[in-house]
């Protein structure tokens, strides 16, 4: 504008100029005032405009003259259309003045575009004024890679994003825009973009379903404005659910009570995005014996994965399981995803004994062994178990080689209370320590256990063993009869000797074997011996037969000693009965009573016997004859004659004694043979300890199960503890309490309590010492303590569980009851020394849900604690049971049985039912039960002599005050002896009992 107000005032005053020029020369008249318009910008320039599109700019048009100009049309020359122009707003300027005028470019074509913009006024020097105008059209639009999106799957209300990916390769910004067709067109959206000049962008598109199925749709895409669309398809499916549980019932099966078994569901994604999932709960009414596994939560389970999710399986009782569970997701459509779980408990199982072993310090050549039970301890109503694989395995370099099984006839299947004996053998070849594992394949869960053994080598000096008699001979045997005879191996060093694998190399066809078997290994200490048989069967033909014998010793001189056999089969006039004379166990000052051999001339015509002699035996001397003599030879007898033949046996020798008697009769090649056999022992004199308990001493062991399923019964055993300790105190019992778990391993990685991950294997409880092992009756807080001690969790491994009469057994046994730790344990301070005290009274409380599943048979357990306070002396040592019946039906109790209950019954104490709703009662009674003084002591065997009965109290002979009962075989005190006494009562035993 001020460039037009200058060319005004320029115009005006060049005008005044000119008029005064001419008014001052001429006088010409003057020229009269004019409109002149003119335009901005010039020449009008549009600049790029896109193809198809349209770009407008506004254009000044302004009264450059001296007079006021009336506009006229506005329009467009030449631009074949591509041009148009709108109205002015002003239809008269004057001068100076400016209106505006709107201008339209919409290229048909590319490059240059030009026209003119034509304006009609009243000028009368130029009515009609031209203005060029230029454009430049341009090709503008995004270019479309793909024509379509796949989406997958998607659960319904989800949303999953698909991109298009568009490029402007112009000049010009470039809007791109979608619409959606088809049936689920309402499924996807998607919002226009701009691309500036050489942008690349996407174009997000979106999936968003409401409902289930497979979508039908399409997107037309404009690439332009004005452009014509291009089309996409798209392809997508709406799914129920986008994350399924697989299998979505869980079924666990059969599982042995308290033992666990995990099991697995798969969150498996079908669904094109990435799931959430927060955490699994079960739910009422689920049974607790379902519970989660290891967590993982939270957890993103990527579009087509499977992941893994554990879940546990432990029945606290036998019979049916069900559970249900959700897992919870990031889901608008589903934010729980439901499993079903289902079990059985009561299974077959594996209880081995010993589960390990220590074969200790043995000699370097030596073969020892140890017999291993393996039953199944399951429930009656289970499956059998199936034993498919037993092996030792490990690492030779740690003497695992050394390790060996006898033979095992396998697979073997063992219903409920069945089971298997073999034998482990040591046999090392070198000094030092070794370890292997024994390792079960069943069918149990889980099918694959393992246990470790052990053993130590030393370096002995080379043996030196002498077999006597050097060889066996059978002499002649009639067809089809048997005969043993015996060697003896003795140790003639002065060190130990290990002799192994005493077995038969040749058996002469079958006729010899060894009626003990094979005799893998034994230790000899020094002069120390040790008597087998072997015997020879005979067959119906006649004939001679041979056979050999090895035995390994430590020797490597003489590694092995070899021995022969021989023996003749033939038929002879001669007739001896009985065919062998055993004399029985007896000893040297009570000499077995003579025997005789009758001996018939079974032919009528005339035998000779050219002798009658007592061959080499085990230990010459032993058997000798008796008068009238054999003889003198040759001997003929006659036709049916007869004879007797009178040995003895002096016993002399310690052990057993076997030799030949041989009858040389003429015509055959070897003599009839008859075995002499005898045993012999020194110890004549008997001497019976007792120990009078203390009237106020008790110790008492609880041995209690820590399974997962006794949650219930440690609350109810915990209610008692007051009772049971308000009756100690009340009768002033002096009193050592320990607790112990009936479970002799660790559970590894287990949250049990105590420090000995839930095995403490006959260790009292807690073995780590966080509280006091040992309480005693004026412990302070004792209640307290003792419910403490008794919370042993509910932990126990799942492979010897239930062993509580083994537990206490290892519990009061060496190295446990005599040392302050326990050797190779790895802890410290965790042995039981201080708590079983010799004097005392001991009760075993045993706790459990489920029956005892320990190695041994109860009578030998109930022998044991009696063997501790002499067996003799039932009161003094008992068992009472906490534990189920052969009948109970409560779901406390995890299975029925008797073994407990059987040991308490036998060890003259008490039992009372798990299921029962109060426990106080049995614990109350021990008190009063236990603590009964003893006046009669029954004597181990029958004295030879009563009148020679010698009797000492504390060492103190004591002839009075007691006397001897015949029938019952006892020493009766008139008045019990003192708490702690000590009784012993020596006697000879009577040479032949009763």
């Amino acid at each position: 504008m001020i460039r037009f107000l200058t060319l005004n005032r320029i115009l005006i005053l060049g005008w005044t100029a000119l008029s005064l020029s001419l008014g001052c020369s001429d006088r010409t008249p003057l020229v009269p005032a004019d409109g002149l318009l003119m335009v901005n910008p010039s020449p009008i320039q549009f600049g790029p405009a896109a193809l198809h599109g349209s770009k407008q700019i506004g254009v000044q048009i302004q009264n450059a003259g001296r007079a006021a100009t009336t506009l006229g049309t506005f329009s467009i020359e030449g631009g074949n259309g591509q041009f148009s122009a709108g109205s002015s707003n002003s239809p008269m300027l004057i001068p100076g003045a400016l209106t505006q005028v709107q201008l339209m470019f919409t290229p048909q074509a590319i490059n240059n575009q030009s026209a003119f913009l034509v304006v009609q006024s009243d000028s009368r020097a130029e009515p009609t004024r031209k203005f060029p105008i230029v454009g430049l059209g341009v090709d503008a639009h995004a270019t479309l890679l793909a024509n379509a999106l796949d989406f997958g799957k998607l659960e319904v209300l989800s949303v999953e994003t698909q991109s298009l990916s568009l490029t402007n390769t112009s000049i010009l910004p470039v809007t791109v825009s979608g619409a959606f067709t088809g049936v689920d067109a309402g499924d996807f959206d998607a919002q226009d973009i701009t691309l500036a000049p050489g942008d690349t962008q996407s174009m997000v598109v979106h999936f968003h379903p409401q409902h289930v199925g497979v979508k039908k749709a399409s997107m037309a895409v404009a690439l332009c404005q004005g452009c014509g669309s291009l089309p996409v398809s798209l392809t997508a499916e709406a799914l129920d659910r986008g994350l399924v549980a697989e299998p979505g019932r869980v079924d666990f099966g059969r599982m042995p009570v308290d033992q666990s078994k995990l099991g697995a569901v798969f969150l498996h994604n079908l669904s094109a995005i990435p799931i959430t999932v927060s955490g699994f709960g079960f739910v009422a009414p689920s049974d607790p014996a379902f519970s989660p596994g290891k967590s993982i939560f939270p957890v993103t389970v990527a579009a087509g994965d499977r992941v893994a999710v554990e879940l546990q399986f432990t029945p606290s009782h036998v019979g049916t399981f069900s559970g249900s569970g959700n897992f919870h997701l990031a889901s608008l459509a589903h934010p729980e995803l439901p499993i079903q779980t289902a079990g059985i408990g009561g299974d077959a199982e594996v209880c081995l004994g010993p589960a390990g072993y220590d074969f200790q310090n043995v000699p370097v050549g030596s073969r020892v062994s140890v017999t291993i039970t393996l039953r199944n301890c399951g429930a009656a109503n289970t499956a059998p178990l199936t034993v498919s694989a037993i092996s030792f395995v490990g690492d030779p370099a740690q003497g695992a080689d050394e390790f060996n099984l006898g033979p095992i006839p396998l697979p073997q299947t063992l219903t409920a209370g069945q089971q298997i004996v073999f034998k482990a053998f040591f046999e090392p070849t070198r000094v030092g320590g070794a370890i292997a594992s024994l390792q079960l394949h069943t069918s149990a869960n889980p099918p694959d256990l393992a246990f470790d053994y052990f053993g130590h080598a030393q370096q002995y000096p080379p043996c030196s063993i002498v077999l006597t008699p050097p060889n066996l001979d059978f002499g002649t045997i009639a067809p089809g009869l048997q005969a043993v005879l015996g060697f003896k191996v003795a140790n003639k060093g002065g060190d130990l000797c290990a002799v192994k694998n005493i077995h038969l190399t040749n058996t002469g066809g079958g006729v010899f074997s060894l009626p003990g078997g094979v005799i893998e290994g034994l230790i000899l200490n020094p002069n120390d011996a040790f008597t087998f048989q072997v015997r020879a069967t005979l067959p119906s033909s006649v004939g001679q037969f041979t056979g050999s014998l090895s035995i390994g010793e430590s020797n490597s001189a003489t590694p092995v000693v070899n021995a022969s056999l021989k023996a003749s089969s033939a038929v002879s006039c001669l007739s001896i009965t009985p065919k062998f004379l055993d004399f029985g166990q007896d000893r040297p000052d009570c000499p077995a009573a003579p025997k005789s051999l009758f001996v018939l001339n079974s032919c009528k015509t005339v035998l000779k016997l050219n002798n009658v002699t007592i061959g080499p035996g085990t230990t010459d001397g032993q058997f000798s004859f008796l008068d009238p003599q054999p003889g003198p030879f040759p001997y003929y007898f006659a036709g049916r004659g007869d004879s007797t033949v009178n040995v003895a046996y002096s016993g002399s020798v310690d052990g057993p004694n076997i030799s030949p008697l041989f009858f040389q009769v003429e015509g055959l090649a070897e003599p009839l043979m008859v075995p002499l056999l005898g045993e012999s022992s020194f110890k004549s004199t008997q001497i019976d300890t007792f120990t009078q308990q203390a009237l106020n001493k008790l110790d008492v062991l609880f041995v209690s199960d820590n399974t997962p399923s006794m949650e219930n019964v440690h609350a109810q055993l915990a209610q008692a503890v007051p009772a049971f300790v308000n009756a100690l105190q009340a009768n002033h019992v002096d009193s050592n309490i320990g607790v112990t778990t009936a479970s002799l391993f660790p559970t590894p990685g287990s949250s049990c309590p105590g420090g000995g991950q839930g095995g403490e294997n006959g260790r009292l409880f807690p073995v780590d010492n966080s509280a006091p092992r040992i309480l005693h009756s004026d412990s302070p807080n004792l209640v307290l303590r003792l419910q403490s001690n008794l919370a042993v969790g509910e932990c126990g491994s799942d492979d010897n569980e239930d062993n509580g009469l083994e537990a206490m057994r290892r519990a009061l046994s060496p190295p446990l009851i005599d040392h302050a730790s326990a050797p190779l344990s790895g802890y410290g301070s965790d042995g039981n020394l201080g708590f079983y005290r010799p004097d005392a009274a001991l009760a075993v409380v045993v706790i459990g849900n489920e029956d005892d599943r320990s190695p041994d048979s109860t009578d030998n357990y109930v022998n044991f604690i009696r063997g501790l306070k002499g067996i003799r002396q039932p009161n003094r040592a008992k068992i009472f049971a906490i534990s189920p019946t052969a009948t109970d039906t409560c779901v406390a109790a995890g299975d029925t049985g008797t073994r407990y209950v059987e040991a308490a019954t036998k060890s003259g104490g008490q039992s009372v039912s798990v299921c029962a709703t109060d426990y106080s009662g049995l614990l109350t009674g021990i008190a009063n039960q236990i603590l009964v003084p003893q006046t009669q002591f029954s004597l181990t065997v029958t004295p030879k002599d009563s009148g020679q009965l010698s009797l000492t109290v504390d060492n103190i002979p004591t002839p009075s005050g007691w006397h001897y009962d015949s029938p019952s075989n006892s020493v009766i005190f008139d008045a019990a002896p003192s708490g702690g006494a000590v009784i012993q009562v020596s006697y000879l035993k009577a040479c032949h009992p009763g």
